[in-house]
């Protein structure tokens, strides 16, 4: 999870999600819809209770986060996107990093993305065969092709962090303008939730988000 912002109409860089709850970014904040819809949205819930005390199995804090970004006046409970960065009804936007790269980037030239200092979360997109399937062995060739050196270099180009990205620069062979062009990500272990936490978190969302936005 990211903060991009439109460094044109935000002037002072926010770095951490504690900083959005600054009086400089009122009316300013939002992520890309309902966290009880949208995933992302809900993956910004998340990453805002690993910054404020919660835990993987305690998502609680991140809905009274922002239910506070809510109270002083700083969330906008809209389902944010290029278009309402561009208006200027959400210059600042939490969402996953290579989603604001690709989605927003080419049409917000003042984007600017960090990684939230005081959070670090990630997910990950999966990836199956069906047993069932006409010819699986062309799939298998395909996943293949993904997993090779130069299917992961085309999911860099594409602004997202494919799995064998510290392969790819322990070996030489990542792409080198790609990989520059990713905001820093933190050192150590980048947090994943269980597929029981992540039941159990989708849940308390689903009760709480109403106190929210009223």
């Amino acid at each position: 999870m990211a903060i991009g912002y439109d460094s044109a109409k935000v002037k002072t860089p926010p770095t951490s999600f504690a900083d959005l709850l600054k009086p400089a970014y009122k009316n300013e904040v939002a992520i890309n819809g309902n966290p009880t819809q949208a995933s992302a949205a809900f993956s910004a819930v998340f990453a805002a209770a690993l910054a404020n005390g919660g835990s993987l199995d305690n998502i609680t804090p991140g809905v009274s986060y922002f239910k506070k970004l809510h109270t002083v006046g700083n969330f906008v409970p809209v389902t944010a996107s290029a278009a309402t960065m561009e208006s200027g009804q959400t210059p600042i936007i939490v969402w996953w990093d290579y989603l604001l790269a690709s989605e927003i980037g080419p049409s917000v030239k003042g984007l600017k993305i960090v990684i939230p200092s005081d959070a670090s979360y990630a997910a990950y997109y999966d990836q199956a065969i069906s047993k069932s399937a006409p010819d699986p062995a062309a799939a298998r060739l395909w996943e293949e092709y993904l997993y090779s050196t130069t299917g992961q270099n085309l999911w860099l180009q594409g602004e997202a962090r494919p799995i064998e990205l510290a392969t790819l620069v322990s070996s030489g062979t990542v792409d080198q303008v790609a990989y520059k062009a990713l905001p820093p990500a933190p050192s150590g272990n980048v947090t994943f939730p269980t597929q029981s936490q992540q039941a159990t978190a989708e849940n308390i969302v689903a009760q709480q988000w109403s106190s929210v936005i009223g």
